[in-house]
């Protein structure tokens, strides 16, 4: 369940003790510090436990965002290397165009 803490609120930083980074986590999602500490330590645990809906909710949330800055970021080089490179196959930048439609889609996201 560790993981869960960590894919919902992110790693600890150096300057965080358990403590605070969980009631950080706590806080993002929306549950009680003695919630987060107990499916921390897996005291709580399974898909009926609404702490752990909670934390997963914002752990997919949180993997949406970077799926989606991911593929910004993936667009924006794209963009760049395709200036810088006007001899690529077109079908080949397409191709890869593709990837960043496929990591948007995997996670529901709309392209604006």
């Amino acid at each position: 369940m560790r993981s869960l803490i960590v894919a919902a609120a992110g790693p600890r930083l150096d300057s965080d003790t358990r403590e605070t980074w969980l009631r950080r986590a706590a806080d993002l999602v929306g549950v009680s510090f003695r919630q987060a500490r107990a499916v921390y330590y897996g005291e709580i645990s399974g898909p009926n436990c609404e702490a752990v809906r909670k934390f997963e909710a914002a752990a997919e949330q949180r993997a949406r965002e970077g799926a989606a800055h991911l593929a910004d970021q993936f667009d924006s080089l794209l963009a760049q290397l395709v200036e810088g490179a006007p001899f690529l196959d077109r079908r080949e930048v397409d191709a890869l165009y593709r990837v960043a439609d496929k990591l948007r889609s995997a996670y529901g996201l709309r392209q604006d």
